[in-house]
C-alpha cells in the first residue's frame, strides 16, 4: 500500500485519522453495524461501457445500486446484463431531459446521495459506468473483495485506489498513466454520510475517525475518454460550466460549450468543436505500456481486437482519431 506525497498538513491529518480510528473500540463511536458485504453505487447517463463495467464486478459486489438519468438505451442494457448474469441490481430511474451526456453538479450530487441511501452493506464502492475491472490474474477484482472483507470490523475506512486511465482509445494513456484516487472510492457506510455540492465537483467528507488506506495494486481500468467525440467535447468544459455556476447565462452545458468554443477556437459549431478537441487530446497521448501496467482486463479482449475508437498516426506522429479525421 502507498500513500500520497506527504506534506506536513497531510502527515498531521494521517496521524489524527490513524489515532481516532480506534474510537469505536473505546465505545465512543458505534461499530459499523451493517452486513459485511459490498454495495456498488453508480450514477449513469448514456453509458457506452456499462455492459462490460457491470459484467466485470458480477463476482465482486453483493448489490449494485444505480441512479440513472439516461436518455438512450442504457437502462435496457443494464436490465439485460442484470438478468443474464443474475446481478442483484437496484435500478432507480430519474428524469433528465437534457441532451448533454452529463448533468450539472446538483443533479449528480442528488444521484449519488439517492444511490447511497439505498445501499445495504457495510462497504460502499463509488463506481463509474466506464470502470472495467480485471477478472483474472494477480489483480483479479475478487482478490480486492477478499482484502476488503478481512479488514478490522471495528474500524471505519476510507480507501484510495490506483487505476489505469485510458484515453482516446484502448491503446493509449497520458504521461501520468496511473491515477491514485484523490477521493475515497471505497469507504465504510455511516448513516450521516452525505455528498455535498461543491460546484465543480461533489464531495463526500468522511469523519476524522475514518482510517485511510492507499492501494497501489491495479484492479480497475478507467476508460476515461474512450468515448464518443461528443462526450469528449462536453467533458472538456463540463466542470468549468459547473464552477461558473451561471445558469441564467448558460442554462445548459451546450450553451456553455458553444460559448467556450467561440472563445477558444473561433467557432461555435459543435461538430467542428468535436474534431478540434478530440484531435488535440490525441496528440498529447502516449502508447499503453504493458510492461508498466500489465495485461488489460480480460473483458476488453473483443474490443481490443475490433476497437470502435482508434488513434491515428501519420509519419510516426499522432494526428487524431478515426472518427474525427
Amino acid at each position: 500500500m502507498i500513500g500520497p506525497k506527504l506534506t506536513l498538513r497531510k502527515f498531521v491529518s494521517l496521524t489524527v485519522r490513524n489515532t481516532l480510528c480506534y474510537l469505536p473500540r473505546l465505545h465512543l463511536i458505534s461499530f459499523p453495524n451493517r452486513p459485511n458485504g459490498i454495495s456498488l453505487c453508480i450514477r449513469t447517463k448514456n453509458e457506452e461501457w456499462i455492459d462490460l463495467s457491470l459484467r466485470s464486478v458480477k463476482e465482486f459486489a453483493d448489490e449494485i445500486v444505480i441512479a440513472d438519468t439516461s436518455t438512450d438505451d442504457t437502462p435496457k442494457r443494464i436490465r439485460k446484463v442484470a438478468e443474464e448474469y443474475n446481478l442483484n441490481v437496484k435500478f432507480i430511474c430519474l428524469k433528465d431531459n437534457s441532451a448533454s451526456p452529463m448533468s450539472d453538479t446538483e443533479t449528480y450530487t442528488y444521484q449519488s446521495n439517492l444511490a447511497l441511501r439505498n445501499t445495504t452493506y457495510r462497504w460502499i464502492f463509488k463506481w463509474d459506468g466506464d470502470f472495467v475491472a480485471r477478472t483474472s490474474g494477480p489483480c483479479d477484482i475478487k482478490k480486492l473483495r477478499e482484502r476488503i472483507l478481512k479488514l478490522d470490523p471495528s474500524k471505519y475506512y476510507m480507501i484510495h485506489l490506483s487505476y489505469v486511465n485510458l484515453h482516446g482509445d484502448l491503446f493509449h494513456t497520458t504521461p501520468q498513466g496511473i491515477g491514485l484516487s484523490s477521493e475515497a472510492h471505497l469507504f465504510t457506510y455511516f448513516p450521516t454520510l452525505e455528498f455535498k455540492n461543491m460546484r465543480r465537483f461533489e464531495r463526500l467528507s468522511l469523519p476524522k475517525y475514518y482510517k485511510p488506506l492507499y492501494i497501489k495494486d491495479i484492479y480497475v481500468f478507467h476508460l476515461a475518454t474512450v468515448k464518443s467525440s461528443k462526450y469528449i467535447l462536453y467533458r472538456r468544459y463540463w466542470t468549468d460550466w459547473r464552477e461558473v455556476n451561471d445558469y441564467r447565462r448558460f442554462p445548459t452545458l451546450t450553451d456553455y460549450v458553444k460559448y467556450r468554443l467561440e472563445l477558444d477556437y473561433g467557432t461555435s459549431d459543435l461538430s467542428e468543436g468535436e474534431k478540434i478537441v478530440v484531435n488535440e487530446l490525441c496528440k498529447k497521448l502516449i502508447p499503453y505500456d504493458k510492461q508498466k501496467y500489465g495485461d488489460y482486463p480480460e473483458l476488453l479482449k473483443d474490443e481490443l481486437a475490433n476497437p470502435r475508437y482508434l488513434v491515428i498516426y501519420e509519419g510516426g506522429k499522432v494526428i487524431g482519431r478515426n472518427d474525427t479525421l
